[in-house]
Parts: structure tokens; sequence; C-alpha cells
């Protein structure tokens, strides 16, 4: 038995935006507090994720959030001509700021707020316990990133700006920003029915879950996203059944090595860490197919 059409659109629905909401507004105040030992520094607090691109489901409970140095940032420097650099390295002193001096201080910051046991350096973000008023928090601590198309001078340097999360000397490059925008486009693109799909395929992945057909890890809501966002916008139909068959339906079909990330950075598969693995997406694709039709 397929899907029903009621229970499609009861996952369509969006979950709890003002708690989150507030989760973020006190966490962002207390990271920019007057007093932080990186008050002297440029930086900034933003959202990323399923509240920033309402795209959450009900289920969720995490609220992502990023916050970025940008007096100290990293580039793709190695990739100009060496005229180029030369010119960086000229305007540009190495930086006495680390992103790990900033990692440091944001856990403190943390800590002496919230208390240090409610405080949790994860691999990728710092992890920060909820209470009743206040969701749980993954804090990406990070720094600018710099796509440069070339370099020759401060006012002649055109570049695409992501973050890189430099911990434990493991290097991530992600473009929150542009991916958010992009898939605002696409809701746009596809008369608001993007979007609602997301968290249709996002309430299926959470019940194979807790059915033991995949792992959390196999299908993180960030590939999700990227894998319907490629999917052409004629197919999401007005009818949210025939929506889901007909884009599910052509995605299952394409080499899936041709998708492009939301952002338009790097392809959507592959086998960097910021990258979904074909061997994931394989057993996702398997699930959602016999979840369909055994629900």
């Amino acid at each position: 038995m397929a899907i029903s059409c009621t229970q499609l659109e009861t996952w369509s629905h969006q979950g709890s935006v003002p708690t989150s909401s507030n989760t973020y507004h006190s966490i962002r105040s207390v990271l920019c507090a007057p007093c932080v030992p990186y008050a002297d520094k440029q930086y900034e607090v933003y959202l990323q994720g399923s509240y920033c691109n309402d795209t959450n489901i009900f289920s969720e409970s995490d609220v992502d959030i990023v916050i970025q140095l940008n007096s100290t940032f990293s580039s793709n420097k190695h990739e100009l001509t060496r005229a180029q650099l030369a010119l960086h390295e000229r305007d540009y002193d190495p930086a006495t700021y680390s992103s790990a001096d900033f990692r440091k201080d944001v856990i403190s910051v943390l800590g002496n707020h919230y208390g240090i046991n409610n405080v949790t350096d994860g691999k990728k973000s710092v992890k920060l316990a909820g209470v009743a008023s206040r969701r749980n928090a993954d804090i990406v601590v990070c720094t600018q990133y710099r796509k440069y198309a070339y370099y020759w001078g401060y006012n002649d340097c055109p570049f695409i700006e992501g973050m890189m999360i430099n911990n434990q000397g493991e290097c991530t490059i992600n473009y929150p920003r542009l991916h958010a925008a992009a898939l605002t486009q696409k809701h746009q693109q596809t008369s608001s029915r993007f979007k609602p799909l997301v968290r249709v395929l996002k309430n299926i992945k959470t019940r194979m879950v807790e059915r033991g057909y995949i792992n959390e890890k196999t299908a993180a809501s960030y590939y999700i996203e990227g894998w319907l966002y490629n999917a052409p916008n004629e197919l999401f139909a007005y009818d949210l059944r025939e929506r889901f068959e007909q884009v599910c339906n052509w995605l299952l079909r394409q080499d899936s090595s041709k998708f492009a990330m939301p952002h338009g950075q790097f392809p959507l598969i592959g086998a960097q860490n910021n990258q979904w693995s074909s061997n994931d997406l394989e057993a996702f694709s398997e699930e959602l197919i016999k979840f369909d039709r055994r629900y």
C-alpha cells in the first residue's frame, strides 16, 4: 500500500518555529555580548539548516547556529597564479588570532553562561544542551572562506563567500547562505511546492531510522534538500501525491553523479566530508522505494 495522501499532507507541514526562534535569539545575545573575548574582532552570527530554510519538521529539536569569524579568513589562494598569490601575500599578514583561538573562546563564553556541563565540543559543531524553554543547539564555529575568481588587489578580487570549519585537523568548506538562497529560489519557481516536499522526505527518513531501515547519518537533511533541488521544476505538481511520485521517480532514474549542490560550488555526490556518498544515496533510494510500497 502506498503512503496515503492524508499522511503525505501531514508530513508536508512545517514544525514549530517560535521555540526555535527564541532559542536562536537567546544564544545569539550571549555570543554577541559586549564582554566576549573576541569583541574586537569582525564576526557575525546567523542561522543555517532546517529552521533557516523553513524545511524543519515536528520531530526536529536542534537549532543550527553559525558564528563566523571574518577578520581571520581562509581562501583558495593556492589556486591563484604566482603573480596573484604574491599580491595576496603582500596585502595580508598571517593571522594572529586563529580559528582554534576563536573556537576556544566561543566554548568559554557558552560554558560561562550556560554551564560547562551543558556544552560539548563535537567534531563539526559545539553542542549546547537545551532546557524546557530552549531547544538543543548545534553551534558551528567557523571562519570566512573566500573562493577567489582572481586576485589583483584589495579592490579587484571578486570572490564567492562561504565558511570553513577547521577542527582537530579536519577542514570542511560549505556555503550555507548560497544554499539557503537557492532553496528559496527553487521554492518560488515551483509555486511554493518545493519545501513541503522536502519536509515529506525528511519525515520519511525519520521513520526509516526509527524502524532500523537506515541509520541517522545515511541521509542528512542537507543532502535530501540537495537531492530534491535537482529535479526539474515542472515535476512539482499541485497534487502532493503526484508531486511526490513524479519527483522521486525522476530522481531515482537519473545518474546522480551529475547532480549539483544547490549552492553550485561542488557536486552533491562525492567522497568529501561535505558531500553525500554514493553508497548512502543508494541505500536511501532503495529504502525509499520499499517504504512507499509497504507503509
